[in-house]
């Protein structure tokens, strides 16, 4: 009788395990970043919803994607009656909304906002262990870092830039715009 209860413990603990590390199968974005990282690495039964943005091509890459999956409006009401699994968003998503989906013990993870290139290979490693799919990550990474790396080894000149933005804005050297600059052989 021992021996039985045992196994029993041993099978429960195994199943228990399992559910624990299983991928989410209901995923929802509230941010336009997140989303484009979910549709690039999640298998699209996954997704349960994105941010309403992403359908708009002027700032969505992969807007035309997008249109095969269902949108929010980034309501927390809305996004727990829809039961998610896991909720994706930014930094600067509506606190208040993350406050509320937390509280009602909805796991929400947060991505920083990218400020080199170490950090775009890092939301890119985190959302691929998020959805369970850290192989595709990996390739993505690597291919992420060959293109890279063939992009600086072709630059021989390196004319001046700037980035002059809406109402005067710039950025500095030490952003993710100054990077893309630099590697793109601009100084």
């Amino acid at each position: 009788m021992q021996l039985f209860k045992q196994i029993l413990v041993n099978v429960a603990l195994l199943l228990w395990a399992t559910l624990t590390y299983a991928a989410p199968q209901k995923i929802v974005s509230l941010n336009l970043c997140t989303d484009q990282l979910l549709m690039l690495l999640a298998d699209p039964n996954q997704i349960a919803s994105l941010s309403k943005i992403v359908d708009d091509p002027n700032v969505s890459f992969l807007a035309k994607k997008a249109a095969e999956f269902r949108k929010n409006r980034g309501d927390a009401e809305e996004i727990f009656m829809n039961s998610p699994d896991l909720v994706v968003a930014g930094v600067y998503t509506e606190k208040a909304t993350v406050q509320i989906l937390q509280s009602l013990g909805v796991r929400v993870e947060i991505f920083p906002i990218e400020q080199n290139f170490d950090d775009i290979v890092e939301n890119i490693r985190k959302m691929g262990l998020l959805v369970g799919h850290s192989d595709r990550a990996k390739r993505m990474i690597n291919d992420f870092n060959i293109r890279l790396e063939e992009l600086r080894s072709g630059i021989t000149e390196r004319p001046r830039a700037a980035i002059y933005s809406a109402n005067g804005y710039t950025t500095g050297t030490d952003t993710m715009s100054g990077q893309i600059l630099k590697t793109a052989g601009f100084q």
